[in-house]
């Protein structure tokens, strides 16, 4: 039987940021872009079965059977954090693992983080963390809010699905909530964090018509609220922030999020080293938008 947590730190030796089991084939890792087999032998059904027996507990496996597919967070012995998504193919279960990189790696980059930590210094409204799958975005969202942690003695509340950075409390209160495990309605834990005192609220999951409505009350009711969208331009964002609203609605939206939009920060996916055998590491780059009364007036007047 083949060891998940020994194949994972394999695969945090050669840095990989995908891990993918699935039967038929031997482990793979994606590494600087492109997917690589791994030394070890083809998974069997039964591999399949064994890792999942190692590293979910019944609840979650029930959910397997249920719905077919469930995302978790995952620590593995010396080989780090991942966020793992288990889903059936062809009725046998398949996982990908997917490196959650530490704090430090964007923390320690300071022509990196130096564009976040304005985002830190916000007090309220509401900052949007915008880009593609895998461009990092929740990564730059935990790295502000370690940013606040340490600074600013406030409530910080995260809403995640699943909770991927630990924060352990330090100048701050920081109170992480797991969808699924800690709350079901995401509404409705965004109505209980205005009776909860929170300060900052970061919300990491789908959004839609509902949750962009509950993620601007919140900014007006002055909190600062920060939350991940998809989108590489203002047009890109404002239309996949929209879609969701009847056309008659989207008019009041727009005018809505201008009263509450403070930033918008557009994650670009990691640029691999020119020459990864040198040791050097993907290279983390943010666009920070700061929304002034001429991208208010673009934000309303968009179509």
């Amino acid at each position: 039987m083949i060891d998940v947590c020994e194949v994972l730190r394999e695969a945090a030796k050669l840095e990989a940021s995908d891990v993918y089991f699935k039967a038929g084939i031997c482990p793979r890792v994606r590494r600087n872009g492109s997917i690589e087999n791994m030394n070890f032998p083809v998974l069997l059904a039964g591999d399949m079965l064994d890792c999942l027996l190692k590293i979910m507990d019944e609840r979650e496996r029930d959910v397997i059977e249920e719905k077919g597919e469930y995302c978790f967070s995952y620590e593995a012995p010396m080989a780090g954090r991942y966020r793992v998504k288990v889903y059936k193919s062809r009725d046998i279960v398949s996982m990908v693992f997917h490196r959650i990189l530490p704090i430090d790696k964007i923390v320690q980059n300071p022509a990196a983080f130096a564009q976040l930590e304005a985002v830190a210094d916000r007090k309220k409204g509401l900052v949007l963390f915008a880009g593609d799958a895998g461009s990092g975005k929740t990564t730059a969202m935990a790295a502000v809010l370690h940013e606040i942690n340490e600074n600013y003695p406030v409530h910080i509340m995260t809403l995640e699905n699943p909770i991927e950075v630990l924060h352990e409390s330090q100048r701050a209160i920081v109170s992480q909530r797991a969808c699924g495990a800690d709350f079901e309605s995401t509404a409705l834990a965004m109505d209980g964090a205005l009776k909860e005192a929170v300060d900052v609220l970061m919300y990491d999951g789908k959004t839609d018509a509902q949750i962009i409505s509950k993620l601007c009350q919140n900014a007006e009711a002055g909190m600062l609220v920060i939350a991940g969208v998809y989108g590489n331009s203002l047009a890109e964002i404002l239309r996949s922030i929209t879609v969701d609203f009847p056309m008659e609605e989207q008019g009041s939206i727009r005018k809505r999020l201008s009263g509450v939009l403070e930033t918008i920060v557009i994650c670009k996916k990691p640029m691999s080293p020119a020459k990864p055998e040198d040791g050097q590491e993907s290279v983390h780059s943010f666009e920070v938008l700061v929304v002034d009364d001429n991208m208010k007036n673009r934000i309303c007047n968009s179509r």
